[in-house]
C-alpha cells in the first residue's frame, strides 16, 4: 500500500512554516522574549497560505480553482483552526512590534501559535483540547527550541567583527540537551499514537516508513554532533581561541543541516498519511 501524497505544494509551505516557527522560538530564548517582526510576518504569511494550498488538496482542485471552496473549508475543523490562527499572528505581530519586548506574553502567544501549527497536522483528529495535541506541541516547541536557537547563534557568531559569547555558547548547549529530553519523549508518543494500529506487512520498507526511519537517523546525527560539541569542544578548548570557536560553529552548521533534513522529512511525514491495514 502507497502512502497518500499531499502534492509538493503543502510539503513546501510545511517545511518552511516549521523552519520559521523554529526560529522564532529559537530567537525568543535567546534573545530574552524579543520577537523579530520580519520572522513573524513571513511566519504569518505562510501560516496564511496554508488555507488556499491545503484547502486546494481538501476540495481536491488545482489552487487556482480553490477560491469557490473556500467557504466550505472554512466551515470544516481545519477552517477553524486557521481563523483561530488569523487572531494569533495578528497579536504575535503587535508584540514582535513593540520597541520593548512583553516576555510572558510574547511566550504564551507563540506557544498558541505553535499549538495551532501542531493542530492542523495529523492531531488535527486527536480533539481540540487533547493529549496528543498537547504532546505535539511540546514536541514543536523543544525542535524549535534546539534546532532554531541553534541557527541564530550561529549565524550571528558568524558575523565578521562579532564577539564571541562563551556564556551563551554554554546556555545554547543546556538548552539542546533539555531539548532533546523532551523530543525523545514527546516523539515516542507521537510515533506510538499514529502507529498503534495494524501496521500493513513491510511497513518500515514502505516510503513512510523509509522516511521515518531517515528522519531518526538525521535526528542521531544531530545528536552526536550536539554531543560533541558539549562533552569535547567546550571542555576542552578556549573559545577565546579563533580555533576552538570555529570548531564549535563548524559543528552546529553541520548539525543546522541535519535539522534541515528532519524539517524535510516531517514535512513529508506531515504530508501524507502512514499505511495501515483497515
Amino acid at each position: 500500500m502507497n502512502m497518500e501524497w499531499a502534492g509538493p505544494g503543502p510539503f513546501a509551505l510545511a517545511a518552511l512554516l516549521d523552519s520559521l516557527t523554529a526560529v522564532l522560538v529559537g530567537q525568543w530564548l535567546l534573545d530574552h522574549g524579543r520577537i523579530n517582526w520580519r520572522l513573524a510576518a513571513l511566519a504569518c504569511l505562510a501560516f496564511l497560505l496554508l488555507l488556499p494550498v491545503n484547502g486546494a488538496g481538501m476540495a481536491g482542485v488545482e489552487i487556482t480553482a480553490v477560491l469557490p471552496a473556500l467557504p466550505a473549508i472554512l466551515s470544516t475543523h481545519f477552517g477553524y483552526v486557521w481563523l483561530a490562527g488569523v487572531v494569533v499572528m495578528a497579536l504575535l505581530l503587535t508584540v514582535a512590534l513593540r520597541p520593548v519586548p512583553a516576555r510572558l506574553a510574547g511566550g504564551v502567544i507563540l506557544t498558541g501559535f505553535v499549538y495551532l501549527r501542531a493542530r492542523t497536522g495529523h492531531v488535527a483528529d486527536a480533539g481540540m483540547f487533547s493529549i496528543a495535541a498537547a504532546v505535539h506541541t511540546v514536541h514543536l516547541l523543544a525542535a524549535g527550541a534546539w534546532a532554531g536557537s541553534a541557527l541564530v547563534f550561529v549565524t550571528r557568531h558568524t558575523r565578521q567583527g562579532r564577539t564571541f559569547d562563551t556564556h551563551a555558547a554554554r546556555r545554547l548547549s543546556q538548552l539542546a540537551a533539555w531539548a532533546l529530553l523532551l523530543i525523545a519523549l514527546t516523539g515516542a508518543a507521537n510515533v506510538w499514537r499514529m502507529l498503534a494500529g495494524p501496521l500493513v506487512s513491510g511497513f518500515w520498507q514502505q516510503p513512510w516508513g523509509v522516511i521515518l526511519k531517515v528522519k531518526l537517523l538525521l535526528v542521531g546525527v544531530a545528536v552526536l554532533l550536539g554531543a560533541t560539541n558539549r562533552w569535547s569542544v567546550l571542555p576542552a578548548l578556549d573559545l577565546q581561541a579563533v580555533s576552538g570557536q570555529r570548531r564549535f560553529l563548524a559543528l552546529l552548521w553541520l548539525e543546522i543541516l541535519a535539522f534541515a533534513g528532519v524539517f524535510a522529512c516531517a514535512a513529508l511525514l506531515g504530508s501524507t498519511s502512514p499505511p495501515m491495514n483497515m
